[in-house]
């Protein structure tokens, strides 16, 4: 006989004021890319109260959890991202900040949270789990090419036993609290970075002629890099080229050696990916060289882009409806932001979905952000729907 939902929000109360206060513990003590030692520490010691088997230290400081149900059915694996930021937090509440230099300004702290609370609540409702859930606390979200997934899934946190499908979730300011948002289909962009460097020929400011300038140089690159989304992407390809970073010169009167150039681009199709890369990697030198001077370009492929899988988000829309009533699930617009729960969904079929977290001025990456506990009600409600409704279809029905 398969558990109600009403049910499932009775467990949820019980354990709720347990995992506001484990989020909140989390956003006092933030730790960075494969740092998570404390944060992964607090993970395995809830999950083996639970009665929870879980290994550590995989990806180097991740935390894998494995929930086995009374009888066989699928394996439903869901994902956190348990790092912070490198950035000074601004707020004055209680639970803020106590590692200078570092803030949970991502909502990782909520993720974290929230997937600890979904292991209580379907501990408490094991009997009513067919086949096995995996929670995967995943280090590094924030690192781009050297992320913890890529980690994570290199050594094996797919396999024993392979999921069948997998969800994910992540804070949004902009998805009223209560509600959440997911589209099938490409939902993130891949996110790709490059580094340039620019040599000129130093001088005195006073006699430019004597030199070659690699401030103008860098001037022109940027502009001629512009002009790739706007004359060579086909315009229904949406594509990104920013130049988010600039560097060179040491002084006023100085013509300087060397500029450099950093940034990042954003595809959502392999093949506008590829010709990102290779007129980021062709437009620098070509126009330098034009100039009399030369560059070097580094490219690093960091996520591909989040592209929900049609039967795996159909089912996430249809459970999260039944379980917050209609109108509390958004069709989600498509963004050019970057995760790497992209590689997962490489391997395995899944979902990621957005998760309201209150107002517009709960914008992530800011040094006053903090994530809306009352979040914490919705998303492991969600997810532990996922798990046991998923439970009670015939396995192979989200494939």
């Amino acid at each position: 006989m398969s558990v109600s939902t009403a049910e499932v929000k009775k467990v949820i109360r019980r354990v709720y004021p347990q995992i506001r206060a484990l989020r909140r513990d989390l956003h006092a003590h933030p730790e960075t890319a494969f740092e998570e030692v404390r944060t992964a520490r607090e993970v395995a010691e809830q999950l083996k109260r639970l009665k929870i088997p879980c290994r550590t230290r995989v990806g180097r400081t991740g935390v894998v959890g494995v929930l086995r149900g009374r009888h066989d059915g699928p394996c439903v694996a869901l994902r956190a991202d348990m790092d912070a930021l490198p950035m000074p937090e601004e707020n004055r509440f209680a639970h803020r900040s106590l590692n200078p230099g570092r803030m949970h300004a991502c909502g990782h702290d909520g993720h974290t949270a929230n997937l600890v609370g979904v292991a209580h609540v379907l501990s408490r409702l094991r009997e009513h789990v067919r086949g096995s859930v995996k929670f995967i606390f995943q280090p590094a979200e924030e690192s781009g090419v050297d992320g913890g997934a890529h980690h994570m899934i290199a050594e094996g946190v797919l396999s024993d036993p392979r999921p069948d499908v997998i969800f994910g979730l992540h804070v949004n300011h902009a998805v009223p609290l209560g509600k959440v948002s997911t589209l099938s289909g490409p939902l993130l962009a891949s996110a790709d970075f490059f580094d340039i460097r620019i040599h000129g020929k130093g001088t005195h400011a006073a006699y430019p002629h004597k030199g070659l300038d690699p401030i103008v140089i860098a001037s022109a690159v940027v502009q001629a890099l512009q002009t790739i989304t706007s004359r060579r992407v086909q315009p229904l390809h949406p594509a990104v080229v920013t130049v988010g970073r600039i560097s060179g010169g040491t002084a006023r009167n100085i013509i300087s050696e060397l500029v450099t150039l950093g940034g990042t681009t954003r595809a959502y199709d392999a093949k506008t990916r590829r010709l990102l890369q290779q007129l980021v990697r062709k437009i620098p030198r070509d126009v330098a060289r034009a100039m009399g001077g030369d560059a070097e370009v580094d490219f690093s492929e960091c996520y591909p882009p989040v592209i929900n899988e049609a039967k795996a988000t159909a089912y996430l829309k249809r459970v999260a409806t039944a379980a917050l009533g209609r109108g509390q699930v958004l069709e989600a617009e498509p963004s050019m932001g970057g995760e790497d729960f992209a590689l997962f969904l490489h391997h395995v079929p899944g979902a990621f979905f957005w998760l309201g977290n209150g107002s517009p001025d709960r914008q992530i990456h800011s040094p006053r952000f903090d994530f809306d506990d009352r979040a914490l009600h919705t998303g492991m409600l969600v997810m532990s729907e996922l798990v046991l409704r998923r439970s009670e279809q015939v396995k192979g029905a989200v494939r």
